[in-house]
């Protein structure tokens, strides 16, 4: 009984999970596309996208 309900816990996490990746994604495209003088940012996000891409 006690596995069934951690087993529902954990499709639980994984529907929030899919869902926050997809608001990062969308997050992450609408940035604009930054200046030279942002580029240590750029590279932080470039990097973060990737992480966040499966």
């Amino acid at each position: 009984m006690q596995l069934k309900v951690l087993l529902e816990y954990n499709n639980y996490l994984y529907q929030i999970d899919k869902y926050l990746l997809q608001i990062a994604r969308v997050f992450l495209r609408s940035q604009p596309t930054p200046s030279p003088s942002q580029e240590g940012k750029s590279g932080v996000r470039s990097r973060m996208g990737m992480a966040f891409i499966p």
